[in-house]
């Protein structure tokens, strides 16, 4: 999002996060360097930087940007019905669609959850294939 800053004029990019775009209505004493984000391409922050340098009277944003997009959920396809005998381990169904958390660290085993939150455990990671 592009902001220009009141007190300097500055203008720049910063992630939309860090921001509240302010309706017409917010134009008003308490505001006073407030646009109207319908008339312009900005926005404006609707207070000058604290000491502090955050905004008066908005939360601090986080150090680091988020990334964009999220974490891409992997499954996996059970190719034999397994029953768990320890604790920590998953049952599956041949042919269940399960959701990969952990894939195989060279133990053998793959940590999955069931579909609904039925269960979360380890599987033996050659009993199932990615999909």
């Amino acid at each position: 999002m592009k902001i220009r800053v009141p007190s300097t004029g500055d203008e720049g990019l910063v992630p939309a996060s860090y921001v509240e775009a302010l309706s017409s209505s917010a134009t008003s004493p308490s505001y006073p360097h407030a646009i109207n984000p319908a008339s312009e391409s900005t926005t404006s922050l609707a207070t000058s930087i604290s000491s502090s340098g955050t905004a008066a009277g908005k939360k601090k944003g986080p150090v680091v940007a988020p990334k964009r997009g999220g974490k891409k959920i992997k499954y996996v396809e059970a190719l034999y019905t397994y029953a768990a005998t320890g604790e920590g381990e998953a049952s599956m169904d041949e042919g269940e669609r399960l959701v990969l958390i952990a894939p195989d660290q060279g133990d053998g085993w793959c940590e999955v959850e069931r579909a609904g939150g039925q269960g979360r455990g380890v599987v033996p990671a050659g009993w199932v294939k990615e999909v």
